[in-house]
């Protein structure tokens, strides 16, 4: 079609009795205009319709102002994008999907791909423990989300973690592949440093976080420094991947994600975490919550499932998932469909 050609992304048509309103949304409406008309059809077109059309310019027209509310949409067109390219890497099946496994900075990265993507192709991006507890990607996977993880386990979401993570999404979001602007971020764990510390410099790069047992102090763990048993060796791995000079400045690190709530709040990221009331090794009173008192406080939707009863494993919620699913699917889908719409208008 000459539209697409001519950069038009969509067109629509609204009737009024004998009164018809058209509107274009262009990547640039004068050469749009331009190249139109040099095309026989759409000069043909434009004959025919002349005496029966007032115009106005792209640039001073507002469609809000001159369309009245309820006007009924007759003809609508929209431009099929091109399909993103391939993943690179070997493929292979997971769960009855593709897999790709390929490397991005020198570090492991795999992408789980849909059958048919959903609007704005959303994605869930998990900090940790890829595979552990699939049954929310699994349902996901079915409704069009695509599924990523990054392999930098002994990071800690430190600052250089973040990095890693920050040429992964320029990757995966940029023309090549096409994922949605916001993805879902998916924190298990340890993972829960991964996904806090990057939304907290990224805040207006994300959907939501699900975060199960979510590690949200380094202090609690694998610091040990609270009521929970901690882990010397990664205390010590921390120091290192941080940069803690000392004992007191590991204490005093003011960038863990309790700490760096404000902006996920201000920018309306919603929060779900799933937690065991006896976690021992990541206590939830000292993680989920102190980041549900203050998320709470600055603000912010955080939803909040508790297992009587349940330490740190098992994760997810085995009888039924579907919290999980539809926390994700809703916040991860809508934000990537308002996102694609807002990109072409």
């Amino acid at each position: 079609m000459a539209h697409a050609a001519a950069g038009v992304l969509e067109m629509s048509i609204w009737q009024q009795g004998r009164d018809i309103f058209l509107l274009m949304i262009c990547t640039d409406y004068k050469a749009a205009t331009a190249f139109l008309d040099t095309q026989p059809k759409s000069l043909a077109w434009e004959e025919w319709m002349a005496p029966m059309m007032e115009t106005g310019e792209g640039d001073e027209y507002d469609p809000a102002n001159a369309y009245p509310d309820g006007l009924p949409e007759v003809f609508r067109w929209e431009a099929t994008p091109p399909p993103p390219a391939a993943f690179p890497g070997q493929r292979t099946s997971w769960n009855g999907f593709a897999r790709y496994d390929f490397e991005v900075d020198g570090k492991s990265v795999t992408v789980v791909a849909p059958d048919r993507p959903a609007a704005g192709r959303p994605w869930a991006w998990h900090g940790e423990f890829f595979g552990h507890k699939p049954a929310p990607d699994i349902a996901l996977l079915g409704k069009g989300f695509h599924v990523v993880y990054m392999a930098i386990p002994n990071l800690l979401g430190s600052p250089r973690a973040v990095q890693y993570w920050d040429s992964l999404y320029a990757l995966l979001t940029g023309p090549s592949h096409g994922l949605a602007t916001r993805p879902a971020l998916v924190g298990l764990s340890r993972g829960g440093l991964y996904c806090y510390n990057w939304a907290a410099r990224n805040p207006d790069k994300v959907a939501c976080i699900y975060g199960d047992a979510p590690v949200c102090d380094l202090r609690s763990w694998p610091g040990g420094k609270g009521t929970g048993d901690g882990s010397d060796g990664d205390w010590a791995l921390a120091h290192e991947v941080y940069g803690f000079a000392d004992e007191a400045e590991a204490m005093a690190y003011p960038h863990n994600p309790v700490d760096s709530l404000g902006e996920l709040a201000a920018n309306g990221v919603p929060l779900l975490h799933v937690y065991g009331d006896a976690d021992s090794t990541v206590p939830w009173e000292e993680n989920t919550g102190v980041v549900a008192k203050k998320y709470g406080e600055l603000g912010g939707s955080i939803a909040l499932i508790a297992k009587p009863g349940v330490g740190h494993h098992p994760h997810g919620l085995d009888a039924d998932a579907s919290p999980i699913i539809t926390f994700l699917w809703e916040h991860g889908a809508a934000a990537a469909a308002a996102d694609a719409r807002a990109a072409r208008l």
